[in-house]
């Protein structure tokens, strides 16, 4: 995905308030680590959004080896149960959290106060040579299952959004999320393979040394989720729409209908063209996108897939849905589909055949004119500030923590119902702990009695 990148090598790669990096920094580097990455390595990125991660992590790519990216709001108990599942050859963090993680990894080389660490124990277990990124599945909640991802899919994916996005070499984009999100590693993707520039900033949407900093250096595209949109339009920050940007984009769940409709209007009064996007982290992740041209009138669509995708539904019988307006699962065929999910190590050295089918777990429909739209999505499945949460997990944990709940999505938050009166503070504490979501995204329901359907089970849909 990267190979071409010498051709950029006086373009401004990286920078921050205090450091550049151009794009022949990342070779130098590279030729400098050959030596001890002759053979596939697996190397554990601790995502902070510092100018070290994000430098590290391109020259990891190119050096072939495969990457697992975690988020450092993840508790330390967590990351150790990961490391132990998976041995990573290398770690890469800043000082502190190595100190406080308590491992006999080797300082191998550093940048301002980020470091890799080398392990010195040398595994036997060897890593297939298709295996390129391994992207969490629930979020920030620690679970050591994760989506495995090949060059290929890699590849494919963000050829596609370079080109429907026309992202070009002058364009300077903003790390408002996580790189351990697949969203914001579509963006930076995208962004490194067509020579552009990333500002990387740890401050939050919220500060207004955000939006000086977006105003400053030109930020010519915004990427967010429905939150951040929410924040943004209570904020009423102007800076958003100022006349270096070109795009935004919006994915990670579903958008308030009016929301977007304001947003969209906005956006075509300052000439900013403004899309709504659909994906999973299992498919690389873009799966489709709503034309700008059309967002008024196909507004709620997800849009149709992405070049040389196909999206088709599933009835209830197993049998694709041909008729418009029926609804049914998406079901997706491409070759961003992922390759496999893995729980430890060896997972990694499986030989792998192109999956080219992935069932999202969602349910929609599609208009007369080819347009999806979504209606609900998997009742285990949660996506609370873009970030995906297995309801299933979390109430497990819960209940072994001495709290019996049940979760379910509303409105871009996790609401919470439950019977036993807990204090709320302390309720809120640990499902913050848990998942490593802020407190902000949970929303509390103390109920009498929990509804129950006809088979005396929890009825969701009633919580």
């Amino acid at each position: 995905m990267f190979k071409h990148l010498l051709r950029f090598k006086d373009n401004l790669a990286l920078f921050d308030k205090e450091n550049k990096i151009f794009y022949k920094d990342f070779f130098q580097k590279e030729k400098k680590f050959k030596k001890e990455f002759n053979s596939k390595k697996l190397v554990l990125i601790i995502c902070e959004n510092k100018i070290a991660v994000f430098y590290y992590y391109i020259i990891m790519h190119l050096l072939k080896s495969s990457i697992m990216l975690i988020d450092f709001k993840m508790q330390n108990s967590q990351i150790k149960e990961i490391l132990k599942k998976y041995e990573p050859d290398f770690l890469v963090c800043n000082l502190k959290r190595k100190k406080n993680l308590k491992i006999n990894f080797k300082l191998f080389d550093k940048l301002r106060n980020y470091c890799i660490f080398k392990n010195p124990i040398k595994k036997k277990t060897n890593i297939n040579n298709k295996v390129s990124i391994l992207m969490p599945t629930s979020g920030s909640m620690g679970s050591p299952k994760f989506v495995i991802l090949s060059y290929e899919n890699l590849q494919d994916n963000t050829k596609k959004i370079c080109n429907y996005l026309n992202i070009v070499e002058k364009d300077i984009t903003v790390t408002n999320m996580s790189l351990s999100y697949s969203y914001m590693l579509s963006v930076i993707n995208s962004h490194i393979s067509s020579g552009s520039s990333i500002f990387v900033t740890d401050k939050s949407i919220l500060t207004r040394e955000f939006w000086k900093d977006f105003k400053k250096y030109k930020i010519t595209s915004f990427n967010g989720v429905p939150y951040a949109y929410k924040i943004i339009e209570r904020l009423g920050i102007n800076d958003l729409f100022n006349i270096n940007v070109r795009y935004l984009t919006q994915a990670g769940g579903e958008l308030d209908l009016k929301l977007k409709k304001k947003f969209t209007i906005k956006c075509n009064k300052k000439k900013i063209k403004f899309y709504c996007m659909y994906g999973q982290t299992e498919a690389s992740p873009r799966i489709s996108y709503l034309d700008p041209k059309l967002a008024i009138k196909k507004l709620g669509s997800i849009g149709k897939p992405l070049r040389n995708y196909k999206i088709k539904l599933l009835g209830k019988k197993n049998q694709f849905i041909v008729k418009s307006n029926k609804i049914g699962k998406l079901i997706l065929f491409g070759k961003n589909v992922f390759l496999g999910y893995a729980t430890c190590r060896k997972d990694l050295a499986k030989i792998f055949k192109p999956k080219l089918k992935l069932n999202t777990e969602d349910y929609g429909y599609k208009d007369k004119d080819g347009f999806f739209y979504l209606t609900s999505r998997a009742e285990k499945i949660a996506k609370i500030f873009g970030f995906r949460i297995d309801i299933s997990q979390l109430e497990y944990k819960m209940k072994k923590a001495g709290f019996i709940i049940y979760c379910k999505e509303k409105n871009g938050y996790l609401k919470i119902s439950y019977e036993k009166r807990y204090k709320k503070d302390l309720l809120i504490k640990k499902l913050s702990n848990f998942t490593n979501l802020d407190q902000s995204g949970f929303i509390t329901n103390y109920v009498n009695k929990l509804p129950l359907n006809n088979n005396q089970k929890i009825d969701r849909n009633r919580l």
